[in-house]
């Protein structure tokens, strides 16, 4: 069963929101507050973030969302949100696509922060753990 990946511009991200927004939603349910969904969907419509949709014949089976970052002595495409049925039948699909954009984009690596469930399912598309992010919330007084 083929899968197709297609970027969704950014002028029309509004118009794709009710069917991968759900995706983009339940991705941060994982997340600790970061952003929000109307916050993600802003940010593509304002080209600071790209929204891919993942099809299975005509019907959305799942959503990225990317960020260029461009470090002082690099460029990287970030996955912030990755969501989806099936992920695992698909997810060597997404990173060929990822790898073409990032290359286009001038980036030198890919990279996503994510639950340790995503640290063995990349590991068969050659992602490494390169770090441990660990994070300490601050209450205010």
């Amino acid at each position: 069963m083929g899968y197709s990946i297609t970027a969704i511009p950014a002028l029309v991200a509004g118009s794709y929101w009710n069917q991968l927004g759900p995706f983009v939603t339940s991705a941060l349910e994982h997340s600790r507050g970061e952003i929000t969904p109307p916050q993600i969907l802003k940010k593509v419509s304002n080209s600071e973030a790209q929204l891919w949709g993942i099809l299975q014949e005509d019907e959305f089976i799942g959503a990225a969302v990317t960020e260029v970052i461009a470090y002082p002595n690099l460029k990287a495409l970030r996955i912030t949100t990755l969501g989806g049925k099936g992920m695992r039948k698909w997810q060597t699909d997404l990173d060929d696509v990822l790898v073409r954009f990032a290359k286009f984009v001038g980036a030198k690596r890919i990279e996503s922060v994510g639950r340790k469930g995503f640290v063995t399912a990349l590991l068969p598309l050659n992602y490494k753990t390169a770090y441990v992010f660990m994070v300490k919330e601050i209450e205010s007084e």
